[in-house]
């Protein structure tokens, strides 16, 4: 009896296998079209703002369907992944700005940006006021004063016995009803430029006397006595005011060649103590009063 003969072909589990692969690899392709971005059918982008460097300019996206950016604003900066971003480009020159969208879509533009050039805005010299005029003078005198600046349009004097505009011109004249020491002010085109000014203004000679006649004089050794009871606290400064004109800010010597005033002097010697041996002074021969001191 003889053995059946097997029929040669191939293994089915080799046909198993293939479409197992096949399978697989469709399976992918699928996958991979299903899930993979499309381009929109418009890739765009606009911007607004001053072209110009160091200004922000706004960047917007107006493409259809897009759900990824990337911004690359071709200045070496780090690329932005917001739709709608804010750039400010720092040197002046023309750039390629490039969108990519959806990780594979693209779009690139030129822009140019231009120098920032600051406007120059010129600011007209401020008027600076001078007042010209005397540093001393005596009650009841007439004081000239003037102001020599140029672009002047307006002026407004006060000479410091009031709180009010005494004058409105050029080089008003002005006396003063009080002896003391003023300051006068000038303020000009109505603005807050303005210039001031000391005048010491002195009682008249032989004032306040009857008759005009020379108010009396001291002698050396009587002053010299009154300085010791003003150091001691017997007396005020204010009680020489007859042998002075009523003015004690007449210039005083002291002892180490310093200058100073009679009314500084008095008030310093209440608190140290007399420093002088003696005095000599110059007395006005007209009005009797003394004009000036030296101690020693």
């Amino acid at each position: 009896m003889t053995n059946p003969v097997k029929k040669k072909g191939l293994d089915k589990t080799i046909f198993i296998g293939l479409g197992a692969v096949i399978l697989v690899v469709a399976a992918v392709i699928f996958f991979r079209l299903m899930t993979k971005d499309t381009c929109p059918d418009v890739v765009d982008f606009t911007w607004t703002g001053e072209m110009k460097a160091n200004n922000p300019i706004q960047f917007s996206d107006i493409s259809d369907g897009a759900n990824q950016w990337k911004w690359d604003f071709g200045d070496g900066s780090p690329q932005d992944i917001t739709r709608n971003p804010t750039h400010t480009f720092i040197n002046a020159q023309v750039y390629m700005i490039t969108l990519y969208i959806n990780g594979k879509c693209e779009i690139t533009k030129e822009i140019k940006i231009e120098p920032n050039v600051q406007e120059t805005i010129i600011v007209p010299d401020l008027v600076r006021p001078v007042i010209e005029g005397p540093e001393e003078a005596m009650v009841g005198e007439s004081i000239r004063f003037n102001c020599p600046s140029d672009g002047v349009s307006s002026y407004e004097w006060q000479f410091g016995e009031s709180m009010s505009v005494d004058a409105t011109t050029k080089d008003p004249q002005y006396s003063y009803k009080r002896k003391g020491s003023y300051k006068v002010t000038l303020i000009v085109n109505g603005k807050s430029e303005q210039a001031t000014h000391t005048i010491k203004i002195k009682a008249k000679p032989g004032a306040g006397v009857p008759g005009g006649k020379p108010k009396p004089t001291i002698s050396a050794d009587k002053f010299f006595s009154l300085l010791r009871d003003i150091a001691d606290r017997k007396i005020f400064p204010e009680s020489l005011n007859s042998y002075f004109c009523d003015d004690l800010t007449i210039p005083l010597t002291r002892p180490d060649g310093k200058q100073t005033t009679l009314l500084s002097y008095c008030n310093a010697i209440r608190k140290v103590g007399l420093d002088a041996k003696g005095v000599f002074f110059n007395i006005d021969k007209e009005s009797g009063c003394i004009t000036s001191i030296k101690l020693n």
